[in-house]
């Protein structure tokens, strides 16, 4: 109902997941409707898993998500082991104050637990809100390229998000970002 993506079952799709999960690691991006019931949580694990004949490792949220706690609590149960949900829709840095992955640790139960929170340094939106200013959107790729340099500087992660209609010329941003995610996986 909330997330318009390409569906699961599409033949051409799921040979795209298998052939790119026998290379690297894949990750699920988490429904609205994921995490707003355990059992679609389930089932969409069990989907991914099931393309891909591999246990899954890597999760993202939704923009949805509302109970850190919760959720990441709903993640552990599920054995996901890496979340990349941690940061800012629409800002630039880290919103976990840190550049480095961590382990979730639960202040109700006073744990350290197993999920490993890998912070966001920047998502695609960070750049949508300012891309009808020039200058703004300038000073933000500024930053973000600043950004990325401190963080190698430090040895950190440098996490960045996007979305598929990103690249995909689909969309309001028709593919805009194509060319900059490849400059910036090559560099």
């Amino acid at each position: 109902t909330y997330t318009r993506n390409i569906r699961f079952n599409k033949k051409n799709f799921r040979e795209l997941i298998k052939m790119v999960g026998d290379y690297s690691e894949i990750g699920l991006l988490l429904s609205k409707e994921a995490l707003l019931s355990k059992r679609q949580m389930k089932l969409e694990k069990r989907r991914i898993e099931g393309i891909n004949n591999k246990q899954l490792s890597a999760v993202r949220c939704s923009k949805h998500m509302q109970s850190l706690p919760e959720h990441y609590r709903e993640m552990i149960q599920f054995e996901m082991k890496n979340d990349y949900s941690m940061g800012y829709p629409e800002y630039l840095g880290f919103r976990a104050g840190t550049c480095t992955p961590f382990n979730f640790y639960d202040l109700d139960y006073e744990t350290i637990t197993p999920l490993l929170i890998h912070p966001i340094c920047a998502q695609a939106s960070a750049f949508e809100t300012s891309a009808s200013d020039e200058k703004e959107l300038n000073h933000e790729l500024d930053t973000f390229f600043e950004m990325k340099e401190a963080v190698e500087r430090v040895n950190g992660n440098f996490v960045f998000s996007f979305r598929n209609k990103s690249v995909t010329g689909k969309g309001q941003d028709q593919g805009q970002w194509k060319q900059f995610f490849r400059e910036l996986v090559n560099d």
